[in-house]
């Protein structure tokens, strides 16, 4: 991998025709690599590595190379990868709302970047292809601010999690702030981008959905991961501490 890297700087930098259009071209590199250390491209899962349907149509061309990658490289010769949902024109998914909690359970988040669709698909392929018993799709606001499930909500250890304090037990807090935020922009006499406060007001759901075709849902997504067994709450570790 790293070899590669240095093989492409080294490419362009003798293509380049201007030190902008070298800066530019590393910029993509760069990009391109977060997106894959993230998994917005492609995320592995229990027994397979799936491509992602990016929600934005500029990066379906990221996923599409990595899909060539895959195919190709003697590397990855004999791995099982699943592209059903990049090539299904109704789901959207991206490996940041993809989190395998254990063996035979993965959480989903649904939300800006990953559809109900995408979710759905991904539950299908699950059950059928792997050992996955069940799928747990976490709600979280279809918001910038929110954008994939590991920027409020990621495992650092089996059962534990790291998460914002008071995001799912007490919204209205991020919503007093956002108002607060909003008026003070408009006080000053710039335009406001952040979330409107009223869409942070809505309540988190959890829904589960299992390979025998059972489905239950809990209003609490805490106490839902909780009573599934995924998470010890007394483990638990909030940004900044709460």
């Amino acid at each position: 991998g790293y070899l590669a890297l240095l093989g492409l700087m080294i490419y362009f930098t003798i293509r380049a025709r201007s030190t902008s259009q070298l800066l530019l071209w590393y910029f993509y590199i760069l990009m391109g690599l977060a997106s894959l250390a993230k998994g917005i491209l492609g995320f592995a899962l229990p027994g397979a590595i799936a491509i992602a349907h990016p929600c934005k149509a500029a990066r379906r061309r990221e996923a599409a190379l990595l899909r060539a990658i895959l195919r190709r490289h003697p590397r990855f010769a004999g791995t099982a990868v699943y592209e059903g949902l990049f090539d299904d024109p109704a789901a959207t998914i991206e490996g940041g709302d993809v989190l395998v909690a254990d063996a035979s359970s993965v959480v989903v988040g649904v939300g800006e970047r990953t559809n109900e669709a995408g979710a759905e698909h991904l539950a299908r392929f699950l059950f059928e292809r792997t050992a996955v018993e069940r799928v747990v799709k976490v709600r979280v606001p279809a918001k910038r601010e929110f954008m994939h499930l590991d920027t409020v909500l990621t495992f650092v250890d089996r059962g534990r999690i790291l998460t914002m304090p008071y995001l799912w037990d007490r919204p209205e807090l991020y919503a007093a702030i956002a108002a607060r935020s909003r008026r003070q922009c408009e006080e000053l006499g710039f335009p406001y981008t952040g979330p409107a406060p009223e869409t942070l007001l809505d309540a988190s759901r959890l829904d589960v959905v299992t390979r025998g075709g059972d489905r239950r849902s809990y209003e609490d997504t805490m106490d839902g991961l909780a009573r599934e067994g995924l998470i010890e709450p007394e483990l638990t570790l909030f940004v900044a501490g709460r």
